[in-house]
């Protein structure tokens, strides 16, 4: 993230859940704009969503699927994965691509590994323990949650976890 974007975040989560803590909680990183100085970054391994009309095209290039389903494949161009654990395959948590809506245009992307979400679960206890936080997001009126961006005041008040549609563009 550092030498590719220019970008920093306290946690990765790797595709077999391994978790790396790059920086101390007192430190900032460069991850979500006006969040970076009060927030804990985190990243989870993934190729990412893209718009429904090109995501078949992209995601492609990085699944194929077997009897079992689809699972990750690391293009030629890639080198080595660092993954830690010999011989991971990195499945879906769920065969089918997972759909949502940010900023009003429809994504679609693979799901985490059951092995992520694990691992995000644990962080996320040990963080909102350590830091004294609730594990909330940002709901609407109905309940659902929001997919669009925090105004100033709502963001400035925010005590919880986000994500970077609520931040930006």
């Amino acid at each position: 993230l550092q030498d590719m974007r220019g970008l920093s975040v306290h946690f990765m989560l790797d595709v077999d859940g391994t978790i790396y803590q790059t920086c101390d909680l007192r430190e900032t990183c460069w991850h979500a704009s006006q969040a970076n100085a009060r927030s804990v970054g985190v990243e989870i391994a993934n190729i990412g969503a893209y718009p429904v009309s090109s995501a078949a095209k992209t995601l492609g290039g990085w699944y194929k699927s077997d009897a079992m389903g689809p699972y990750m494949v690391y293009p030629p161009w890639f080198g080595e994965t660092g993954v830690r654990t010999e011989g991971f395959i990195a499945r879906p948590r769920i065969p089918q691509r997972v759909r949502g809506f940010a900023h009003g245009a429809e994504f679609e992307q693979h799901d985490f590994t059951p092995e992520q979400y694990a691992s995000l679960a644990a962080l996320s206890r040990a963080l909102t323990e350590a830091l004294g936080l609730e594990l909330v997001v940002p709901r609407d009126a109905a309940g659902a949650t929001r997919t669009d961006v925090l105004s100033d005041a709502e963001f400035e008040a925010w005590s919880g976890l986000i994500g970077h549609q609520h931040i930006t563009t």
